[in-house]
């Protein structure tokens, strides 16, 4: 440990803002408006307008639309 301006701090290094919102999972109303969008768009097109309304960043939506994509039943 090192004393920082602020107070104490760990000498890990910074992970990134990637890997907090990995770690944080999309509220239940992102969820409800990416599922929407995917159901009516592509994949990038729904992804960019969930962002837009929701204010989450775009990696997490993609990482979760993937997801989503991957566990829907493959049409014919």
């Amino acid at each position: 440990f090192f004393q920082a301006e602020d107070g104490i701090r760990d000498r890990s290094p910074s992970r990134g803002l990637g890997d907090v919102y990995k770690r944080q999972g999309l509220s239940a109303g992102t969820e409800r408006v990416l599922a929407a969008l995917l159901a009516e768009l592509p994949l990038k097109q729904a992804v960019k307008l969930a962002a837009q309304i929701t204010g989450e960043p775009r990696n997490a939506l993609y990482e979760r639309a993937l997801t989503i994509k991957g566990a829907a039943p493959s049409a014919l």
